[in-house]
């Protein structure tokens, strides 16, 4: 399984952030300027919670194999997480005409826990 993430009922920190190529087979072009979205899905029934939402990209730099590392974030809002579920999600990254999704490995998501808290 790949990255769980967990946050609080209601919560909007911290935010949902990734680190791509960490130390080598990153992105193979320069990042700068990519349009980042975060889409999220209920993992009981498939239904979309979150679509297309606004992603940032941010902390790039170059790995010695020549690709470059870069963190994706997504920023939560209030709907977000105003629900006890568990979620499958995933970032699309797009770099000029290129699109990658992240995580890239198949049938791998995110999984994002709204867990409750105590008040």
């Amino acid at each position: 399984m790949g990255l769980i993430f967990d946050i609080k009922l209601n919560d909007t920190l911290p935010a949902l952030s990734i680190i791509v190529g960490d130390g080598s087979n990153g992105f193979t072009s320069d990042p700068t300027g990519a349009t980042v979205v975060f889409n999220m899905r209920k993992v009981k029934d498939d239904i979309a919670k979150i679509t297309n939402g606004s992603g940032s990209i941010g902390s790039i730099s170059t790995n010695t194999d020549g690709t470059y590392k870069a963190t994706i974030s997504y920023a939560w809002q209030g709907v977000d997480t105003d629900t006890l579920e568990e979620y499958w999600g995933e970032f699309k990254v797009t770099i000029g005409s290129d699109i990658i999704s992240i995580p890239n490995e198949k049938k791998e998501w995110v999984l994002v826990r709204v867990v409750d808290d105590l008040s």
